[in-house]
């Protein structure tokens, strides 16, 4: 339950393994704490999240909270997220408005698959790493389903000033649909501003992802009206500016307080296609991984797969992972460097995952050993403290 209006509370159904997906001053320690979007099987041991949550463009306040700031609906997918608290709905896709309360809003995201869904086995190749947020998102679209298009990474013409000073992308890389700017730091004031006007090209569905290079804070304009955000600050997010028409100004300040350094900012413009979208969910929701038990170190359920492939699932590759199917441990394959993904036949099975604390056994054994040697160490005390007891009565009684 979410405490939203302070003294009531909303009860939020959550199927085995949706997420809850919190963004605003009260973080999402999902990679510390059993707590937000993040909460399930995810460690901060494991570094490669945190790389997939920059790589796709996704919050950063340090490198222990992450967000899905401004996910499209292929990442509510990706890491089955039902709900999400924020301020607006610039920060959330494919949602819906459950409850508003005290500047918050409850929103309720439509379509997932799941903890589990099938694949088309090239999903292997998926190296998000060393792609840009939106051809990422592509990437996995297209390996799985074979679809084409999720996103236009779009140009726009940008003018980008620091102060009075107007800065220059950096060219090699607008081909890729990077604008990069570097800037120097300005001493003589108490923030330092970077802002960055354009116009949309023709009609579209806006998403902008955007890196800092520090933690500041973001305001956002369309047409001069002022979209509405939690002041916090961030390393780099993304935002769903939503369904805009050929013409309409786009501004947006970013504030630093870390006054007086260099560095670097860039902005990434992508055209979300509703149309490939639904595609892509059509065919992984189709065969999903039904969940019969699940608690904080073991699921058990089945799935059907149509044709081979490999079932990609949320739960993170961490060390302690065993993945049986029709009761036969197999070795599986992790996903983006990161998810656990289960080779499957075509055919019905079974699917267990079993989690065990890392060097656990090998833990207990040698404390078992220890324990052991332990109790052999005091017998053997006792019996020769026994002996010598024994021994020095026998010498005086000779004497």
């Amino acid at each position: 339950y979410i405490d939203i209006k302070n003294s009531d509370y909303i009860i939020l159904l959550l199927s085995f393994g949706e997420r809850l997906n919190v963004l605003n001053g009260l973080r999402n320690l999902g990679l510390v704490f059993d707590k937000g979007s993040d909460d399930i099987f995810l460690s901060l041991c494991n570094g490669n999240n945190i790389r997939l949550h920059k790589a796709l463009g996704m919050d950063c306040l340090d490198d222990l909270v992450y967000e899905l700031h401004g996910a499209s609906p292929l990442l509510n997918l990706i890491f089955n997220q039902r709900y999400g608290i924020g301020a607006d709905d610039y920060l959330f896709s494919d949602e819906e408005l459950i409850e508003e309360s005290n500047g918050l809003g409850l929103y309720r995201m439509q379509r997932l698959a799941g903890l589990g869904y099938m694949t088309n086995s090239e999903i292997e190749q998926w190296n998000p790493l060393q792609l840009g947020p939106f051809n990422a998102q592509n990437q996995f679209a297209y390996l799985t389903t074979g679809e084409k298009g999720l996103f236009d990474v779009v140009p726009f013409d940008i003018v980008c000033k620091h102060g009075d000073t107007v800065l220059e992308a950096e060219g090699d890389y607008i081909e890729s649909g990077y604008y990069v700017y570097d800037y120097e730091g300005i001493n003589d004031t108490s923030t330092d501003q970077i802002i960055m006007e354009t116009s949309v090209p023709y009609d579209m569905d806006l998403y902008i992802a955007i890196d800092n290079g520090d933690y500041a804070y973001s305001h956002i304009w369309i047409d001069d009206e002022k979209l509405t955000f939690i002041p916090v600050q961030h390393y780099r997010q993304t935002y769903h500016l939503g369904k805009l028409k050929t013409g309409q100004s786009i501004r947006i300040c970013t504030e630093y307080t870390n006054v007086g350094r260099a560095g670097t900012i860039w902005y990434h413009f992508g055209n979300y296609n509703e149309e490939v979208f639904q595609k892509v969910y059509d065919v992984l929701s189709k065969n999903v991984y039904e969940i019969d038990e699940m608690d904080s170190d073991y699921i058990d359920g089945h799935i059907h797969a149509d044709k081979d492939g490999i079932m990609v699932t949320s739960i993170q590759a961490v060390d302690g992972f065993s993945v049986f199917v029709d009761n036969k441990e197999v070795e599986y394959k992790t996903i983006g460097k990161t998810f656990i993904g289960v080779p499957i036949e075509q055919g019905e099975h079974r699917i267990e995952f079993k989690y065990i604390t890392p060097y656990f056994k090998e833990g207990l054994y040698a404390s078992i050993g220890g324990l052991l040697i332990y109790i052999i160490l005091c017998v053997y005390t006792g019996l020769r403290r026994k002996t010598d007891s024994q021994n020095e009565k026998e010498s005086i009684a000779a004497e």
